[in-house]
């Protein structure tokens, strides 16, 4: 038996339109899995061939988001994970500055929709008598605190112990939460980051193996998480930051 195979298994991949959530669900493609795709934006059509269904999907929009992914699951037969990869940033230029429509703006993205994503597809789970496997992408700013940023690390923290919270609430149903915890990685939400040469030189500086992450480094820790090679891990954080976490002085 292959621990690791993951043909013909059904995952919705969240925050699919582009940096990690669609290298990730290129990569699951390729591995004969069925991707299905939600984001508000999709960064480019000539990517959408590799997806099994594809559904734009605006994760901000709380009124709307559970009725709608509601009407998503029930087209399929089974979903045997999901990955939540969505998130949204919104950082402070002044420590002054606090705006609740920002936590707000962040918090609907990062943490209520997981929220509704995960409590949705568990139960669908439970209603198809399927042990999947559930992944949240948080974030080093989950563990460490970063300047000007206390939206993101927040929620981000947030979501840390809701994926802890679901893992201990559903354990008993065969269901399996962890948390992927991502460093720096080139993607578009480090845009602007990437644009300052001293700044990427910084970063590289803060972890063991001195570089950035390309985004397709984070397809085997994912691939783990969702094969039965994973089937007594949950409420877990696996790290994948180049060893930032873990570098002291």
């Amino acid at each position: 038996m292959n621990l690791f195979d993951i043909k013909n298994k059904v995952f919705i991949v969240a925050g699919a339109g582009r940096g990690l959530g669609l290298q990730l669900s290129k990569y699951l493609s390729h591995q004969n899995a069925l991707v299905i795709g939600i984001d508000k934006i999709f960064s480019s059509e000539k990517d959408s061939g590799f997806f099994f269904k594809k559904y734009k999907l605006d994760l901000g929009d709380k009124k709307k988001l559970k009725k709608n992914f509601t009407k998503i699951i029930e087209k399929n037969k089974k979903i045997d994970g999901l990955v939540f990869c969505a998130g949204i940033t919104d950082p402070n230029d002044e420590y002054d500055s606090f705006s609740e429509a920002k936590l707000e703006k962040v918090f609907n993205v990062n943490v209520q929709s997981a929220y509704v994503l995960n409590y949705l597809v568990a139960n669908f789970m439970i209603k198809k008598k399927i042990k999947g496997s559930i992944i949240n992408f948080t974030s080093i700013g989950a563990h460490q605190a970063f300047p000007k940023n206390p939206y993101y690390c927040t929620s981000k923290g947030a979501l840390k112990q809701l994926t802890k919270s679901f893992a201990y609430d559903y354990g008993s149903k065969g269901i399996r939460f962890n948390n992927l915890v991502p460093g720096y990685f080139k993607t578009p939400m480090n845009k602007k980051t990437l644009s300052s040469k001293n700044k990427i030189k910084e970063r590289s500086k803060r972890n063991l193996l001195l570089r950035w992450g390309d985004p397709s480094e984070i397809c085997g820790a994912v691939h783990f998480l969702l094969s039965n090679a994973s089937s007594y891990v949950t409420a877990s954080d696996l790290v994948v930051d180049g060893g930032w976490l873990n570098k002291g002085i």
